[in-house]
């Protein structure tokens, strides 16, 4: 685990999560990030089948996070206090634009349609 202060009972940290719905990299035993210290047998076994082969099935991997998230709740190892929003704002001439990964969309895809922007009336 990483070498956080185990007398520490409360701390405040932010993170943003990519397309890939794994939490073993804050929730993992041995997981860099996983300041809370939470482990036990059956959140291992839990994070293992979301990664298995049997989760390339995505019915199946969708059942087996849905279980975790559920025992997450009934353990609450972690509470969160604050929740952060991210404005994006895009003017309407931009084509092919996207927020996110894993939309397909790369910064070569951008275009306008317009010399100039779109003012807002």
């Amino acid at each position: 685990t990483g070498k956080d202060d185990p007398s520490i009972d409360v701390y405040q940290a932010a993170w943003g999560v990519g397309i890939d719905v794994d939490p073993s990299g804050l929730y993992g035993r041995d997981a860099l990030y996983n300041f809370s210290r939470f482990s036990s047998e059956e959140n291992d076994r839990l994070l293992a089948a979301g990664v298995s082969a049997e989760a390339f099935d995505v019915d199946k991997r969708k059942e087996i996070y849905n279980e975790w998230q559920q025992y997450m709740v009934d353990e609450v190892p972690v509470f969160p206090t604050l929740y952060r929003a991210v404005v994006v704002p895009v003017n309407k001439r931009v084509m092919n634009y996207a927020i996110g990964d894993g939309t397909g969309v790369y910064l070569n895809d951008l275009a306008v349609n317009a010399d100039k922007a779109v003012v807002a009336e």
